[in-house]
């Protein structure tokens, strides 16, 4: 109900989402923090826990759910004294009021079509194209990495596809002849989590090969 203008641009409203955003996805990055920090080797002991850890459920992975379930019950209980005990109620700094400016709430109410002066509409119009101009670089980055997949397959580089596909008919024989899947994660998890002086930041061959595959951001004007 007191949600006016749902629809309409809002710079305070697209704050607070993207806050959201983030906030939704920070156990993502907290888990990726702490990969990095097992990589590192910042904490030996922790490193080979993980790593012992790691090979058994490699090698029993039918307790892979049962530790997740017993993890999770171990957490609720440890967070249980610091549940919320207090209804829910409007956070202001949810809905970034303690920092909105007199202009972004006048932007805010403003009605449609708009009713300032001109002069007040291109100062807006210059701002909301530089958060516009972001939001396209990172939609460009991510198409970029996408598009780095179709030539594998679209004969666009013969010799990347000729590549490819020794790559798919050398593998499944190697896989089902030579090496099992367990010794393949095995010694997958072991390359990633290796000490940092067996050469922790060159950059290895796979990673390579994917950076210099061609996109169609080479086609643009």
């Amino acid at each position: 109900m007191l949600d006016r203008g749902s629809q309409m641009w809002s710079l305070r409203k697209a704050k607070a989402n993207f806050q959201r955003v983030l906030a939704t996805f920070k156990c993502f990055s907290n888990a990726r923090q702490w990969f990095d920090e097992i990589r590192k080797w910042n904490n030996s002991a922790a490193t080979v826990l993980v790593m012992a850890i790691y090979c058994i459920i490699v090698f029993k992975p039918d307790l892979i759910l049962p530790t997740m379930t017993l993890y999770s019950i171990q957490v609720r209980i440890l967070q249980w004294r610091k549940r919320p005990r207090h209804p829910t109620h409007i956070d202001v700094n949810l809905s970034v009021a303690g920092s909105v400016t007199a202009d972004e709430l006048d932007e805010e109410f403003d009605t449609f079509p708009s009713s300032r002066q001109f002069d007040v509409l291109r100062m807006r119009y210059d701002r909301l194209s530089s958060i516009a101009g972001r939001v396209v670089t990172v939609i460009s980055d991510i198409a970029t990495q996408v598009e780095r997949f179709h030539p594998l397959l679209n004969l666009r580089d013969p010799r990347i596809t000729v590549m490819f596909l020794v790559c798919c008919l050398v593998g499944p024989f190697m896989l089902y002849y030579l090496i099992s899947l367990k010794v393949l994660l095995i010694f997958g998890g072991f390359y990633v989590m290796r000490p940092p002086f067996l050469g922790k930041d060159v950059l290895n061959a796979p990673q390579n090969f994917f950076s210099k595959l061609p996109t169609k951001a080479d086609y643009m004007l």
